[in-house]
């Protein structure tokens, strides 16, 4: 019987201690996604401000041609 105790004793701490040693993987899991999200927010912004430049150059000169 003490046997059984001791082992199942020892089970929890080891468990304790694998989970104390994961403690805070989440939160840097979630950062990492954040900063990835992030990085392409930012390259869909230039993608798109680059693609309004040029529509923008070249609408303004058809109407410059035709007025």
């Amino acid at each position: 019987m003490i046997v059984i105790v001791l082992m199942l004793r020892a089970r929890g701490l080891a468990l304790r201690d694998r989970l104390a040693a994961e403690h805070g993987e989440g939160v840097i899991s979630a950062a990492i996604a954040v900063l990835i999200i992030a990085l392409l927010g930012a390259a869909m912004w230039a993608v798109f401000s680059g693609m309004m430049t040029g529509a923008t150059t070249r609408i303004n000169d058809s109407v410059e041609s035709i007025g």
